[in-house]
């Protein structure tokens, strides 16, 4: 016999109606990959699992880009890309400067090829007739108009109905060498995007959307601006100023900006906020952006993360499409230490200063100058392989001779110093000297205040003005009217190489690829420091987020049905 249990009264709490579950949206973004198909099956799997863990938690899950995921290299990449964000399960994605690099006629018929299951969102530009976009618009590849994604109820999921609005740089065209590569695309300015943006956002709202998502490739600066200007926008994912947005709010950890913070959360004009986030560049991390919505749709809770790419296993199905466009890698060099390019373009970095030596020593130049901006990709301790190179130096740069004055010389360091030392713009980069140019800048003058060169006869001397020099450089420096403008000079030689194979070349003289090498920074380059700039906030410590992501998570998930606005 059961024992006797006592009556429990009803109370009044026993009627009342169950809450319903509370809207998630779980915002996985990435940026400025710039073309890494080796690194992309770490994001394979970083995409897949998070949406995985982000769903069985409540959430709906939007996987998005802020652009830039090709760089100038081969057709052959962008359709390898194409393939690795098919696989990622890409939502959408912003168009990137670097998007057209190898000219709009590439980019569709690569995407014809694979026929990507996600959408290029470009709302602020104008294309003529003829422009080839329109063949990706009519099957929906590309598309002018806001999109409207609608997510059905799950088992502890509510219905949630989420927009979409891409935009690009207004700058396209001065990022751009050759006008031809665009077909007559016309990027609007800022304030007919910002204009743009608030239509489409009112058109999003009207058909139901319950949070608005801008995915801008305009860099962090205009983002905000924008952000300040309208009003029903939810979150920007952005792209092109390459910003590690950490958390809620960025207090400059690289000093890039002199310490000035950079607020990922900015209200609109209606005094609402708006949640601007970046994942810095080069596929090293992944963002997260959290959000629960209120019963009126405004945001009640948020959480922005990132994590390392690598952290991730690689995707099997990724790798066996690597194998399959470029076959087994190679091994051709060892590598002691590992060499963080990240700040290439604004810091003395070993890569290149081991390229600005190579440089001069297969001319036999005077002088050898790297621009930085060439290097796109970190090396790592141990072997190196024959892929790593098109991600290393994705550009097709020759190396050439030109004859310049120790002036006009000059004139470009300084450009270097104001630039990349003083504002600290990517645009032009820091030009880095072969180690018999050693130069002090100032990081509060912005200018170069000493020059010293290395003669023939080993001696030490003031660079000279009045005397020509030959120096090794690369031709789009000597070509470009946009950057190194003093050096823009007659080619007096074409090596007939390009910047890679001289990379190559230079680590295999150095015996066979086990052969250790040691890559690390001298003296050539001197940075004295703005006595006035904020103490450098340290990052977070990646080993350790990297072995906290390695113990967490597990497999992938499906994509929510979308529709097409517009």
């Amino acid at each position: 016999m059961q024992p006797y249990q006592p009556l429990v009264q009803p109370t009044i709490d026993s009627f009342k109606p169950t809450a319903p579950p509370p809207k998630k949206l779980t915002i996985l973004y990435y940026n400025d990959i710039h073309g890494k198909p080796r690194k992309m099956p770490h994001y394979v799997t970083a995409f897949n699992q998070l949406a995985q863990q982000a769903q069985a938690d409540g959430s709906q899950v939007i996987r998005l880009s802020g652009g830039d995921n090709h760089i100038g290299k081969s057709e052959k990449d962008w359709e390898v890309e194409l393939q690795q964000m098919n696989l990622m399960g890409l939502d959408s994605t912003a168009y990137g400067n670097h998007e057209s690099d190898l000219g709009i006629h590439n980019f569709v018929v690569g995407e014809q090829h694979i026929d990507p299951r996600f959408p290029t969102l470009i709302s602020n530009v104008t294309l003529p007739p003829q422009n080839e976009l329109w063949n990706l618009v009519k099957v929906g590849d590309v598309s002018l108009q806001p999109r409207l994604m609608k997510y059905p109820a799950g088992p502890n999921q509510p219905a949630l109905n989420v927009g979409l609005i891409g935009v690009t740089t207004p700058d396209l065209h001065t990022v751009k060498m050759l006008e031809s590569d665009l077909q007559g695309m016309q990027e609007f300015n800022l304030d007919k995007t910002i204009a743009v943006v608030q239509q489409q956002i009112d058109a999003l709202k009207r058909a139901g959307a319950q949070a608005v998502i801008l995915e801008s490739h305009m860099g962090y600066d205009k983002e905000a601006e924008l952000a300040k200007r309208t009003q029903g926008l939810t979150a920007i994912v952005g792209g092109h100023s390459h910003d590690e947005l950490w958390g809620m709010t960025l207090k400059d950890p690289s000093h890039q900006y002199h310490g000035a913070n950079k607020p990922n959360m900015v209200l609109g004009t209606d005094g609402k906020p708006v949640y601007i986030v970046q994942a810095g560049h080069a596929g090293k991390l992944i963002g997260q952006l959290q959000l629960t919505l209120g019963p009126d749709n405004t945001v009640a809770e948020v959480d922005n993360t990132m994590l390392p790419v690598a952290g991730f296993p690689r995707d099997p199905r990724a790798d066996a499409v690597l194998d399959k466009a470029y076959g087994h890698a190679k091994q051709v060099a060892t590598f002691t230490r590992a060499v963080d390019n990240t700040r290439i373009m604004y810091e003395p970095n070993p890569v290149a200063q081991f390229m600005a030596d190579a440089m001069r020593q297969e001319t036999g130049a005077d002088i050898g100058l790297f621009r930085s901006s060439i290097a796109r990709d970190n090396i790592e301790a141990g072997p190196f392989y024959d892929h790593q190179l098109g991600t290393l130096f994705p550009f097709k740069d020759e190396l050439v001779v030109v004859k310049a004055t120790g002036q006009q010389i000059l004139e470009a360091l300084n450009i270097s110093a104001k630039e990349s030392v003083q504002r600290h713009d990517p645009h032009p980069s820091l030009l880095q000297t072969s180690k018999n140019l050693r130069i002090t800048m100032d990081e509060k003058l912005g200018k170069v205040t000493k020059a010293m060169w290395q003669n023939p006869q080993g001696q030490w001397e003031p660079l000279n003005a009045s005397k020509t020099y030959t120096v090794a450089a690369d031709d789009y420096m000597v070509s470009n009217k946009k950057e190194f403008t003093p050096l823009v000079l007659p080619i007096a030689t074409h090596m007939g190489k390009g910047i890679k194979q001289v990379f190559l070349e230079t680590v295999q003289k150095k015996g066979p690829p086990n052969t250790p090498i040691t890559l690390m920074l001298d003296d050539r380059l001197t940075i004295k420091a703005d006595p006035s700039a904020a103490t450098p906030v340290p990052l977070p410590d990646l080993h350790k987020l990297t072995t906290l992501v390695q113990r967490t998570y597990g497999t992938p998930s499906a994509n929510p049905f979308v529709t097409a606005l517009g």
